[in-house]
């Protein structure tokens, strides 16, 4: 078996000298417990940047079993950026929505945003992190915008992401302004747009999976990842008229606690799961839509199975 790895490794680092496989794939090699076949090595080298889009989180309302074995699959992937699309926070205390008292306090909010954070560096150190303002977070702002509060907006320490902890933890984030558009790939045809999804004006949200992807796609056109809405999967299309290439908008599901405690009065049918976007050497974007399947947290990305048994083993 070391052996095996031995000689892999060689054949990798040998193609990386030659510029045929990027530094990522000589990693991802070395640090794999079990010998990966040569096709997939290679199959690997076909990417020029690999990005994995984190959906809402909700902390502290993050699903911590789906979190840590999305983690593990960070940990072998290794990719060039992991973009979270807004919601990573509750921000239950200037919600306007009545909610538990020992959820109104936000630095309880930020004590485990820091940790998970912090397992996110651990699990994959040289992905670049891009957090996205979404609809939760933007309750600052509105707050902000308060003839109340308006005087302490101008105070540099009162930005939500120094606030947060995002800036000391040294995370990028924009603000769902409208002003800081966040696009995958290079192609002006093929590159995807990626969005929290409240921000898309004149689109109405459906409470069935991929039909926000739909009315989207049919109203926006281009390819995208959204989510906001919690539901999981693609939707595509391909007409004359609207070129040569296949269109594609894709719900990314959510990260968080299924049943909160404002939504046990209705079936809120969210979905696990996350989407890997994979930028091709000729500047195509493949993807790869990920979804948990229960019990079991079970899901495959990248060829290999994962669940709360076998850990991607």
């Amino acid at each position: 078996m070391k052996n095996e790895i031995k000689k892999l490794t060689n054949l990798v680092t040998k193609e990386t000298e030659e510029g045929k496989i990027a530094e990522r794939d000589v990693e991802i090699a070395r640090r794999n417990t079990k010998v990966r076949r040569l096709w997939e090595v290679l199959e690997i080298s076909r990417y020029k940047e690999v990005v994995a889009i984190l959906p809402d989180t909700h902390v502290p309302n993050q699903d911590n079993k789906a979190f840590g074995l999305f983690l593990r699959c960070m940990q072998d992937l290794m990719p060039d950026r992991i973009i979270q699309l807004g919601d990573w926070f509750e921000c239950a205390g200037i919600s306007s929505f009545k909610v538990p008292y020992d959820m109104i306090e936000l630095n309880k909010e930020r004590d485990v945003s820091r940790r998970l954070i912090s397992g996110v560096r651990s699990a994959t150190s040289k992905s670049a992190l891009e957090w996205k303002e979404g609809n939760h977070e933007a309750r600052h702002r509105t707050k902000m915008m308060t003839h109340e509060f308006m005087p302490y907006a101008s105070l540099p320490g009162m930005a939500f992401d120094v606030l947060s902890g995002l800036r000391e933890d040294k995370v990028a984030y924009s603000l769902m302004d409208g002003k800081n558009l966040c696009f995958v790939g290079d192609n002006t045809d093929t590159k995807y747009r990626i969005v929290h999804g409240d921000e898309m004006e004149g689109v109405k949200r459906s409470p069935k999976a991929t039909l926000s992807a739909h009315k989207t796609l049919y109203s926006r056109g281009g390819n995208g990842v959204m989510g906001h809405v919690h539901r999981i999967g693609p939707c595509t299309r391909r007409e004359p008229r609207y070129g040569q290439y296949l269109e594609t908008w894709i719900e990314a599901g959510c990260m968080c606690n299924r049943n909160p405690y404002y939504a046990r009065n209705f079936d809120a049918n969210w979905q696990l799961g996350f989407v890997i976007l994979m930028v091709k050497t000729d500047g195509n974007v493949g993807y790869e839509v990920v979804t948990f399947e229960n019990p079991g947290y079970v899901f495959r990305c990248g060829g290999r199975e994962y669940s709360l048994e076998n850990n991607g083993k």
